[in-house]
């Protein structure tokens, strides 16, 4: 498994709030020695699509940024919520993306989510609200590098890339549970990316081609500790087949030097693997 620093990915979480809910709550067993077992209900990868990217000297040409999906996280009671919190100081959901190809498979990215939206976690129990959904996107280094790659008329490292195919599989999953206990407890090797109201990103790659499976686990962000097993989403997005296009107007085009700007300049390693 080669190393999630050197993967393709970009992702992002944008939080959906759900205040008014009839989805299926999941169990909550307390042992002993702070162990909890949470019996995952209602959750699972949805609402896929094809992010489109308008470009060329006149942006009247396409190609493919990347695709967006939705996950959606397990619904809890409020009073689970904060005793669980209480008793094992977890206070997120910690998210893994990994994807298989012919070539093997890459942890390509962690971020966390906090359970409930932040600022009410400290309330009585009738004022907390979950973060029930998220949206990941999975885009092309191009697009993912910064905001300013992304607003080019050209595309930079020639991309050229059209999805042609994507589709959303299920993955056998029976009854899961996720296992809170002091021995499954893991400090994070890797970086998790912290939960960010505005899009959080990991460098891309210049293939989207393969299979994506999305994990999940529970989180305490403060000492950036792994708390339970993973347990995998129902189902995985595949993207099966990229075309190359020609953006008329782009032949030689080549990444204009940054502006100069005050307060720092853009971090970015070139001798990173795309």
């Amino acid at each position: 498994m080669r190393n999630y620093r050197c993967s393709v990915i970009i992702f992002c979480l944008l939080i959906l709030l759900n205040f008014v809910s009839c989805r299926e709550t999941s169990t909550v067993t307390y042992g002993q020695d702070r162990t909890v077992i949470l019996k995952v209900k209602d959750t699972s990868v949805k609402d896929f699509e094809i992010v489109d990217w308008k470009v060329g000297p006149y942006y009247k040409q396409e190609v493919s940024k990347g695709v967006r999906f939705t996950i959606q996280f397990p619904k809890l009671e409020r009073t689970d919520v904060l005793k669980i919190s209480e008793l094992t100081n977890v206070d997120s959901w910690l998210v893994r993306i990994s994807r298989s190809t012919i070539a093997g498979q890459d942890n390509l990215g962690f971020m966390y989510v906090p359970f409930v939206v932040p600022g009410t976690e400290r309330m009585n129990n009738f004022r907390v609200r979950q973060l029930e959904k998220g949206i990941v996107q999975i885009f092309y280094s191009a697009a993912s590098v910064s905001t300013r790659f992304e607003r080019f008329k050209c595309p930079a490292f020639n991309h050229r890339k059209v999805i042609d195919e994507v589709v959303l599989e299920d993955v056998f999953a029976p009854d899961q549970q996720l296992t809170i206990s002091p021995v499954r407890e893991e400090t994070m090797p890797y970086r998790v990316e912290e939960f960010s109201l505005v899009p959080n990103s990991i460098n891309g790659g210049k293939s989207l081609i393969g299979e994506f499976q999305i994990e999940m686990a529970f989180y305490d962000s403060r000492t950036k500790t792994k708390k339970s097993n993973y347990i995998q989403l129902d189902k995985k997005i595949i993207v099966k087949n990229e075309t190359n296009e020609i953006i008329s107007g782009c032949e030689d085009f080549e990444p204009p030097p940054k502006p100069k700007e005050k307060g720092g300049a853009e971090q970015f390693d070139w001798n990173r693997k795309l």
